[in-house]
């Protein structure tokens, strides 16, 4: 566990429960037996497959600095990789965010970031875009993002912390954000100050 640069410990006071994460998950489906996270999996011998991407919808009504949300690896018998990650931001200036994740649900406590098993797995200052006149995105870079190894059926929890309020979510209370054949993104809370 390393502390957040960024600084704060969560608590009941700083979140807002039913916010629905809005980004990218980028990842790709592993063929062999798991590891926990580190950045030597890029380095382990593994061919850096192409990714493979599962995304929310980009109506983010809501945002403050961050939010927690939990993905869970959906196969029944082979490792999801999280690559990386895409958040919708308001503006294009650059911000400096960080992701966090932690084996089970964000939603359990502590939130502190100096304990309960929560791991930085990215801290970058990321220059948002806007992606063809709509949504601006800011893009964790690949080769900066320590990968996330999920084995078949665990959860994971998120989340992402930016130094100001410009991060989007949604308001929403149905739990389950987006889903495909290999990853679920549920929903979780938002974070509204630090």
């Amino acid at each position: 566990d390393g502390s957040s640069v960024l600084g704060y410990p969560l608590t009941s006071s700083n979140v807002r429960s039913g916010r629905r994460f809005v980004g990218v998950v980028d990842y790709r489906v592993g063929e062999d037996a798991i590891s926990s996270a580190s950045s030597t999996s890029q380095a382990s011998g593994t061919p850096d497959l192409p990714g493979q991407f599962l995304s929310t919808s980009f109506k983010g009504n809501s945002g403050s600095y961050g939010s927690l949300f939990d993905v869970t690896n959906v196969r029944e018998s082979r490792k999801v990789i999280i690559r990386k990650l895409d958040v919708h931001v308001s503006g294009e200036n650059s911000l400096r965010c960080e992701v966090w994740y932690r084996r089970g649900s964000s939603m359990d406590y502590p939130w502190n970031t100096n304990g309960g098993g929560w791991d930085m797995v990215a801290n970058e200052n990321l220059v948002p875009k806007a992606e063809s006149g709509k949504a601006v995105i800011a893009r964790f870079s690949a080769d900066k993002f320590t990968h996330i190894e999920v084995g078949p059926g665990e959860l994971v929890g998120l989340l992402v912390q930016c130094e100001e309020e410009r991060t989007r979510y949604t308001t929403s209370q149905n739990k389950i954000v987006a889903i495909n054949d290999s990853i679920k993104i549920e929903s979780g809370y938002g974070v509204t100050l630090f």
